[in-house]
């Protein structure tokens, strides 16, 4: 018999009150990630996602349509990833951070502020270089 009262203490938040997963249409998830549950609202993946191995993605996430997420990619809280974004492997979000549409998180980043659409983040812990792209 396991005594549940000992883990409540553990957990900050009450598990009956997350909000849950919302998982849309043809995604890809490789092995090992993690997906938390909403707090305040919804985790939510949209449609033809592709989120490959070891990837933490936090709770109350939007991650919207074809976002394409790299290996062992940690992102905070109610953060999120607009319409055909790329996150490079081992990169960091810090909580409730944007990352734009059509814009480039390169790998092992740390990302401490929003990166505009159409932009590409080439340094760790970006401060003025973004790029922006214009290949469409």
């Amino acid at each position: 018999m396991v005594n549940l009262d000992r883990y409540r203490i553990l957990n900050k938040y009450d598990l009956y009150k997350c909000k849950g997963v919302l998982i849309g249409n043809d995604n890809v998830f490789h092995v090992n990630n993690i997906l938390f549950s909403g707090i305040e609202n919804k985790t939510y993946i949209g449609n033809y996602n592709k989120i490959l191995g070891e990837c933490h993605i936090g709770h109350d996430a939007k991650i919207y349509n074809n976002v394409t997420i790299y290996p062992r990619v940690i992102t905070g809280g109610f953060s999120e990833y607009l319409n055909n974004s790329n996150i490079g492997m081992c990169a960091v979000i810090h909580q409730k951070k944007i990352i734009g549409q059509y814009s480039m998180v390169g790998g092992n980043n740390m990302i401490t502020k929003n990166v505009f659409p159409y932009y590409i983040s080439i340094n760790k812990n970006i401060k003025h270089s973004l790029l922006p792209c214009y290949c469409h």
